[in-house]
């Protein structure tokens, strides 16, 4: 067999290894961005649980809030034990609303890294599938070669 030949078979040998790594590289990638946006998605379910949650309180705040109300006719009539329990409940009305906006920004910090992560695997992806199609382009010269590898040594005798 010819240099050619020999040329051609190699280039097709590289092309197809090169295709598989570049393949095996592209589904790894792909495996890595789905996982990190399946993790996003659960850390907004987690954002969205806690909103509700929120809701949930906004309805036991306005229920105090009554409450408060009739507190403070009490007090107008003399009721002085009741005031102190009002001021209690407004406290930890407000030590709430901070925790919620605390844990809800972290979800929400935490939900844009998955995605930026995400995003990352697929431009690797991406990257790895141009590499595979590269290398497949290169089989097929070598293939080419091959099979014409006597009309090329032909040339240059």
């Amino acid at each position: 067999m010819s240099l050619f030949g020999w040329a051609g078979l190699a280039l097709q040998a590289y092309g197809a290894y090169s295709s598989y790594s570049a393949g095996k590289e592209a589904a790894k990638a792909d495996r890595q961005r789905v996982e990190a946006t399946n993790k996003a998605q659960e850390v907004r379910r987690k954002q969205d649980a806690l909103r509700m949650s929120r809701e949930r309180l906004r309805l036991v705040r306005e229920t105090r809030l009554k409450r408060a109300s009739a507190v403070s006719a009490a007090t107008v009539r003399g009721a002085q034990g009741s005031v102190a329990g009002a001021f209690g409940s407004f406290s930890s009305q407000f030590g709430s609303e901070t925790n919620f906006l605390n844990r809800s920004q972290g979800y929400a910090k935490q939900a844009t890294q998955y995605m930026q992560q995400a995003s990352i695997f697929g431009s690797q992806r991406t990257s790895a599938l141009s590499d595979q199609n590269f290398a497949r382009s290169i089989g097929g010269i070598g293939g080419t070669i091959f099979t014409n590898r006597k009309a090329i040594a032909g040339m240059f005798t």
